[in-house]
């Protein structure tokens, strides 16, 4: 399952260009997902939710469209202000925006459960575009 469109090698030629640019811990034998802009590691293939179609597309009030993959877990992301269920995408989820930890791009967001029979508890809506896939 191919979700992003950029490749490891083109994150590498970024690198070559940028060597201040954060390089995260590898994670033995699995696909890592990693920011776009500076290559931090954010998550696995693994933790990618399963759906039928991919991506999946909303519009926020302002008319701007974002497509999200969802992730079971994620790491190296900075929270920003407290969860809102304003204008969620996700009934019975709170929503708070999620910047990169390595260099503070908006990744998307992170979504908890506001009803206790909510399942999962919590998961990520991250941007696709703004993912690259790179092997280990």
């Amino acid at each position: 399952m191919t979700l992003w469109l950029l490749r490891e090698d083109d994150l590498a030629r970024k690198r070559d260009r940028d060597p201040s640019a954060r390089q995260a811990p590898e994670t033995a034998d699995r696909t890592r997902l990693v920011c776009r802009q500076c290559g931090t590691t954010i998550s696995t293939v693994d933790a990618v939710m399963p759906r039928g179609d991919w991506p999946l597309v909303f519009a926020n009030p302002h008319g701007l469209v974002f497509e999200l993959v969802l992730l079971r877990a994620a790491q190296e992301l900075v929270l920003v202000g407290p969860a809102t269920s304003e204008h969620t995408w996700f009934s019975g989820y709170a929503w708070r925006v999620a910047l990169c930890g390595g260099c503070g791009s908006h990744l998307g967001w992170r979504y908890e459960a506001v009803e206790s029979e909510r399942s999962p508890a919590l998961f990520f809506g991250l941007q696709s575009k703004e993912l690259v896939e790179a092997s280990n």
